[in-house]
């Protein structure tokens, strides 16, 4: 059989060239799309990808994978008062707590308390942690989806509000208020 699209995962803006001029070099098709990771709290795929993988230049679809941070973007770590929980209070059966090793550059205090300022956020305009952060993404002209993993149909049922028939998009407002969070506490996963 003949591949008639084909993605990346996990490329630079510098691979992403090289594979569209490798394509045109052979005459094969160029990537459809780029799966790499992209949330609230790491946006670096704005900063080159963006814009090479734009419609106006190769034209490469986003599909954000941990667009919920590894479920930190999600009310799972919130206590009833909307605040970020100690750790030690997290449930036990979710992801952080049963595999403290797991995705641990989401685990420093500078992540908790970015977490913590779009947590307030959502909570000031009326949606959960996991609608903002997914509605988020789909505000990105470059996204075209994202990718999502769930354990429960409950949670299933909360990541999908966003991309549903009639789904409120996030206001001008709300997204420049999601911008200051950025700019106050900029991509905290890749501090040390």
């Amino acid at each position: 059989g003949k591949i008639k699209h084909y993605g990346l995962s996990n490329e630079t803006c510098f691979g992403v060239c090289e594979w569209v001029k490798a394509a045109d070099a052979i005459g094969c098709p160029r990537p459809v799309s780029i799966q790499n990771q992209f949330s609230l709290v790491h946006r670096n795929f704005e900063a080159s990808l963006a814009e090479a993988c734009s419609p106006r230049y190769y034209d490469i679809g986003l599909l954000p994978w941990t667009p919920l941070g590894g479920g930190l973007l999600t009310d799972k770590y919130l206590g009833p008062d909307g605040k970020v929980l100690p750790k030690e209070k997290w449930d036990p059966e979710s992801r952080h707590a049963k595999y403290p090793n797991w995705m641990t550059r989401f685990m420093s205090d500078k992540v908790l308390n970015c977490v913590q300022k779009y947590a307030d956020l959502a909570k000031s305009e009326g949606v959960s942690m996991t609608y903002l952060s997914l509605a988020w993404c789909l505000s990105r002209e470059y996204a075209t989806s994202t990718i999502i993993g769930v354990t429960s149909m409950e949670q299933l049922k909360k990541d999908v509000e966003p991309f549903m028939e009639g789904a409120k998009p996030l206001s001008e407002e709300t997204l420049k208020k999601i911008d200051e969070v950025h700019y106050d506490c900029m991509n905290p996963i890749m501090q040390l």
